[in-house]
């Protein structure tokens, strides 16, 4: 992909304020009945006339802070461009959050999956054009959806019984996927080396790395190489993993920019943010292009 080599400039990024919502969104709850936590979205529909993609936004904050109106900017452009999104709130844990955590966020962020495949007529969307772009913490939830879709170890009271979960594409931004989490012994219930088989299971089944072969559609990881907060290795990484899987993965790692580049208190776009917006747009023209099959 041509774009990523560089800066482009032949799509339009659109005016992007600090508004959490963008005008003309709502917010449903994505999170069946049984759920024991109901889960809020924001939901975006262009007018008129759009893109048969939808993107859904992942917020970030460590896993223990954020929201999902950290996505707005994002939001934006991606409705001034024409394509659905679904910026999702997951469980975000602390010192007395119940042990172990893993893995409900990750089923909060493959329930708004399900939910968008459930509502894919009335939003005017393709089941084989949903992608999840996380940043962060959300894109540690984002590559562990994108490489574990239907897997029935997920499958519980926090998700839709019998609708699919996978997606077809993954937009992550400074993440890690190698089973990093704040306070690990509460996320998964104890050590990486505990005799507890159930905790081993949780540590393997969280490292989208090693899990890389259960990736579908293409992914495009993007990092800061002065990241001080998540060593761009974590994103090189999956890039070798998924590569070596045979995905299709498309890797930009940004001279001198740091962990959170894109984005200001208020989830508007830096100038840097809507610098490489342009090749995120790109990205997805190039693999779900408008009236013709996905790449």
């Amino acid at each position: 992909l041509e774009a990523l080599d560089g800066d482009t400039t032949s799509s339009t990024v659109g005016p992007v304020a600090a508004d959490a919502i963008p005008p003309g969104c709502t917010t449903v709850i994505v999170t069946p009945p049984t759920s024991p936590d109901h889960r809020e979205a924001d939901l975006c529909v262009p007018e008129g006339p759009h893109r048969d993609v939808a993107v859904i936004l992942v917020h970030g904050g460590g896993g223990f802070g954020g929201s999902r109106s950290d996505m707005g900017g994002w939001a934006q452009v991606y409705n001034y461009n024409g394509y659905v999104t679904l910026s999702v709130d997951y469980l975000v844990f602390g010192q007395t959050t119940r042990s172990p955590v893993y893995p409900e966020p990750e089923q909060d962020v493959k329930a708004s999956v399900q939910w968008v495949r459930d509502h894919a007529d009335e939003l005017g969307v393709e089941l084989d054009r949903i992608v999840v772009h996380g940043s962060s913490a959300g894109s540690r939830l984002g590559g562990q959806v994108y490489v574990s879709g239907d897997d029935p170890y997920y499958y519980g009271a926090e998700m839709w019984p019998t609708t699919p979960d996978h997606i077809n594409g993954f937009i992550g931004f400074y993440g890690y996927y190698t089973g990093l989490s704040a306070d690990e012994e509460r996320y998964y219930g104890g050590v990486e080396s505990s005799p507890d088989p159930d905790v081993r299971e949780r540590w393997k089944k969280a490292n989208s790395v090693i899990n890389a072969e259960g990736a579908h559609g293409p992914a495009l990881l993007v990092h800061g190489e002065e990241d001080g907060v998540i060593p761009v290795g974590q994103t090189e990484r999956f890039a070798a993993a998924l590569e070596q899987a045979g995905q299709d993965v498309s890797t930009k790692i940004l001279p001198g920019r740091d962990h959170g580049f894109d984005v200001v208190d208020g989830g508007a776009l830096t100038d840097d943010g809507r610098a490489v917006a342009r090749t995120v747009l790109d990205w997805l023209d190039y693999h779900f292009p408008q009236g013709a099959p996905s790449r």
